[in-house]
């Protein structure tokens, strides 16, 4: 039996959020992160990493009975191209209130989720907006 000589495969505890985060955690001393985790160890870790960084994880909810997220990478050997299984886990059960949005009569600009499914009317945005009709 021929062995690989890839190397095995690894466990990082991040996402694309988290490790926004924690670059801008780096850099600036106002950073706050706002999802949802299981109440898992790999909720644990990353909430502590994040905290380790500077990262306000005040608005992360942990979420009983619910893994926190996980993504499978997976990288051709030859042209390096990438397919990612992701399971949002926690982040699918993320809720309006969660992000401090407040149900109301629809707008013109809307908070999104790339994670979820919803788009609550928050009036206008604090961060990159969502055009919607």
């Amino acid at each position: 039996m021929r062995r690989s000589s890839r190397p095995p495969a690894r466990r990082a505890w991040a996402g694309k959020g988290a490790n926004q985060a924690a670059a801008a955690g780096a850099l600036a001393p106002q950073v706050s992160m706002v999802g949802r985790v299981g109440d898992d160890e790999a909720a644990t870790v990353m909430l502590d990493d994040l905290t380790s960084r500077g990262v306000d994880v005040s608005g992360v909810v942990r979420t009983p009975g619910v893994p926190s997220g996980a993504a499978t990478v997976v990288v051709e050997d030859v042209t390096g191209e990438n397919l990612i299984i992701v399971d949002p886990g926690a982040n699918g059960v993320l809720q309006p209130a969660d992000v401090g949005c407040r149900p109301s009569p629809p707008r013109r600009w809307s908070c999104c989720s790339s994670r979820s499914r919803w788009r609550p009317s928050c009036g206008p945005p604090s961060t990159r907006p969502v055009w919607s009709s």
